[in-house]
């Protein structure tokens, strides 16, 4: 499907480059190694077809499947290809020259965040409230987001690379790369480049976040449930989110019902739930 949706995006695009930027060049090549990676493994519906034939329906099956998910889904969502070395080197220089390439005396002075806020063309809504905010504000407000924004893209993609502490680097680097990308796009009108980076991000998603998927649920779950939320938050989330006494009755002699089931179950990360079909 990645090679299809990648001719697709080929032809499209060459139908009229003139209106291309970077977000669609980077959307382009990440299609392209796409193509070699396993991008199906987790969180998908390649995923949910292999779990389909290998769940059980059991309670003990079901124990014995949490217990062992942590090492299950650590050793099955790693890659380490020619291909992954590609995407990862390929985010990794797209940050590292824009922040080579910023060496203009607005980058060095620390106001280019003043002068890209004055872009009328590109301006949002979002983006003149914060033009209007900052012009009421002192100069050094604006010279620390403009080197705010260089260290972040410095920084970041060292963290996504980095040896040590992978998996809590590499959360902070996605969360990062989010919120800045949805801080331009919320500011600026720069079509996919604001969205595209961070799809491409996600696939460095680390095991961590699978294996903790169910954990982090609980905690949230308890987090909402505590008194100074309103009662109706209390209970959507005491039903819904990753409850482990959560039981969830399904027709077993569909085939549209056993599908919908695992999607669902998949999708919304009740792993805890016990599962039992008609």
């Amino acid at each position: 499907s990645c090679l299809i949706v990648w001719a697709l995006l080929v032809s499209a695009h060459n139908r009229n480059a003139l209106i291309l930027n970077g977000g669609d060049l980077m959307l382009r090549m990440s299609l392209f190694w796409g193509m070699f990676l396993p991008l199906g493994r987790c969180y998908s519906i390649d995923d949910m077809r292999r779990r389909l034939l290998k769940e059980s329906t059991t309670e003990e099956g079901e124990d014995k499947q949490n217990s062992g998910r942590n090492n299950e889904i650590r050793k099955n969502h790693q890659s380490a290809t020619p291909a992954s070395f590609a995407f990862i080197a390929q985010f990794f220089f797209v940050y590292l020259f824009t922040f080579g390439l910023k060496t203009g005396v607005t980058w060095s002075e620390g106001s280019s965040i003043y002068y890209a806020l004055n872009l009328d063309l590109f301006l949002t809504r979002t983006g003149y409230l914060l033009k209007v905010l900052i012009e009421e504000m002192p100069p050094e407000v604006t010279v620390l987001l403009t080197r705010g924004t260089l260290w972040a893209e410095l920084l970041m993609p060292f963290m996504l690379v980095c040896p040590v502490a992978t998996d809590q680097l590499r959360l902070i680097a996605i969360f990062g790369f989010f919120s800045m990308h949805m801080g331009f796009g919320s500011c600026l009108r720069i079509g996919l480049f604001q969205f595209v980076p961070i799809a491409c991000v996600l696939a460095f998603t680390p095991s961590l976040f699978w294996s903790s998927s169910w954990s982090i649920g609980s905690s949230l779950r308890r987090f909402f449930s505590r008194p100074f939320f309103s009662r109706s938050m209390g209970l959507i989330f005491q039903r819904f989110a990753f409850n482990p006494s959560q039981i969830i009755i399904y027709d077993d002699n569909t085939l549209f019902c056993k599908r919908f089931f695992i999607l669902f179950r998949r999708f919304f990360l009740f792993d805890g739930a016990l599962a039992f079909p008609l």
